[in-house]
C-alpha cells in the first residue's frame, strides 16, 4: 500500500469516516457481468484506507449525477490529496480538460485536434464568474481547488503542453523513474519534435548516461 494510503487508514483509525465516499447509480447500459450497480466517484483514499482496516462496511453517498461531473470531482480530490508525480499531475491536467470539454461543449474549441477553453469574453449565457481577466477559468476548477493545488493558468497550460509533447507509448516508459518527478526535464523532452530522437533521449537519459536533454 502506498505513503498515502497508509496515512489515511491511521487518519480514519482514530477519528473514523468523517465524509461518506460517494457513488453513482449506474444505468443499464453501463452496468457489466460483475453485478454492481453503483461506481464510485469520490473518496478513492477513504476507500483504500477503510480496505487497510479491513472495515467491512462504509458509509456512502449516492449521487445523481452526470459522468462527466463526477470524473471531474474524483480528479479534483486527487488533485489535492495525492502525491502526484510531475507527469501524473499532467495527465490529470489532460484527463480533466477531456472530463470538463464533454461537461461544457459550448465552451470548448479544437485547436490542432486538441480540446481547449475558449479565449474570449463569455457569451450572453454564460457566467462571468466563469472568466478571469477576458480568460475562462482554469478549466472550470472551482477558485478554491484551483488555490489548494496551487495552480494557475500557465501551470495547467505548461502542463498540458509537456503532456502533449511526449507520445503516450514514452510516458509509459517514464513512470515510475527519476523522470516522472523532473518536471524540467518532462519539459525539455517535450521540445523534440522527432519521436524516434525522443526515444533515443530517453534511453541515454534512463541508462544513465545523462540528466540532461540538451547534452
Amino acid at each position: 500500500a502506498s505513503d498515502v494510503y497508509k496515512r489515511q487508514a491511521v487518519s480514519m483509525s482514530e477519528v473514523g469516516l468523517e465524509n461518506a465516499i460517494s457513488v453513482r447509480l449506474l444505468k443499464q447500459a453501463e452496468r457489466n457481468e460483475d453485478g454492481c450497480i453503483y461506481l464510485r466517484t469520490r473518496g478513492g483514499h477513504r476507500l483504500a484506507g477503510a480496505r487497510l482496516l479491513k472495515w467491512r462496511t462504509v458509509r456512502v453517498k449516492i449521487r445523481d449525477e452526470k459522468v462527466e461531473i463526477a470524473k471531474l470531482a474524483e480528479i479534483d480530490e486527487n488533485l489535492l490529496r495525492r502525491d502526484y508525480t510531475a507527469l501524473e499531475r499532467a495527465q490529470a491536467f489532460a484527463e480533466r480538460l477531456d472530463a470538463w470539454a464533454a461537461a461544457h461543449p459550448d465552451r470548448v474549441e479544437k485547436v490542432d485536434g486538441q480540446a481547449r477553453a475558449k479565449r474570449g469574453r463569455p457569451g450572453n449565457s454564460a457566467k462571468i464568474a466563469h472568466f478571469l481577466n477576458g480568460k475562462p477559468a482554469l478549466m472550470g476548477f472551482a477558485a478554491d481547488t484551483a488555490s489548494q493545488a496551487g495552480l494557475s493558468l500557465r501551470t495547467v497550460e505548461q502542463a498540458l503542453s509537456m503532456y502533449r509533447g511526449i507520445s503516450a507509448s514514452q510516458q509509459a516508459r517514464l513512470h515510475g523513474t527519476w523522470i516522472a518527478s523532473n518536471d524540467a526535464a518532462l519539459r525539455q523532452l517535450a521540445t523534440v519534435g522527432d519521436a524516434d530522437e525522443q526515444a533515443k533521449v530517453i534511453d541515454l537519459m534512463l541508462e544513465g548516461k545523462t540528466k540532461s536533454v540538451p547534452e
